[in-house]
């Protein structure tokens, strides 16, 4: 599944595992930063998320974004 089609829970949990994943000593340089940068991909759609339902919450608030 991509990044793109993940929904938050799901960016989260591969992060979680990437982040884990990153942290074993047998990984290699190049298997680190293929985590970190898939890590990084979740990151960015885990917060783009939530900026997104926090613009909602504060339309249905009667606040403004």
């Amino acid at each position: 599944m991509s990044e793109e089609s993940m929904n938050y829970e799901q960016s989260l949990e591969k992060l979680k595992a990437l982040s884990e994943e990153i942290r074993r000593k047998d990984i290699g340089l190049e298997e680190s930063l293929r985590c970190y940068e898939e890590g990084m991909a979740c990151y960015e759609k885990c917060l783009a998320i939530l900026k997104e339902a926090k613009a909602k919450i504060q339309i249905y608030e009667g606040g403004e974004v």
